[in-house]
């Protein structure tokens, strides 16, 4: 199953759109962001499985906060999932620098 597959099938199909709802944005824009991000996703964390750096990332996952975030909209747009959510990212991408481009990326006009 592809990092998007999953996504999609959040809190029964409507995790996206309830994120979407969260946030202020279109559940087609979600879609749209989704696609894009989850290939990106996808891309670095084979690179740090690859590189022997996945198994730290992966704990990182693992535990009921983690679990809440993907059955509720809500714990993952309040301020302690999206921190826990940037911390992966700067994990998954190298750092800060990784994180915020691929954030500037998705507020880019094609996707806002």
């Amino acid at each position: 199953m592809s990092l998007l597959n999953l996504l999609q099938q959040a809190q029964g199909g409507q995790g996206l759109g309830q994120l979407a709802s969260q946030f202020g944005i279109a559940p087609g824009k979600a879609e749209e962001l989704t696609a894009m991000l989850a290939p990106a996703i996808g891309s670095a964390a084979k690179q740090q499985a690859e590189s022997g750096g996945l198994a730290s990332l992966l704990g990182s996952l693992k535990g009921e906060g983690q679990a809440a975030m993907f059955d509720d909209a809500a714990a993952a747009v309040a301020p302690e999932g999206q921190a826990q959510g940037m911390d992966f990212l700067k994990g998954l991408l190298g750092g800060q620098e990784g994180a915020d481009g691929l954030a500037a990326e998705a507020a880019s006009p094609n996707y806002s």
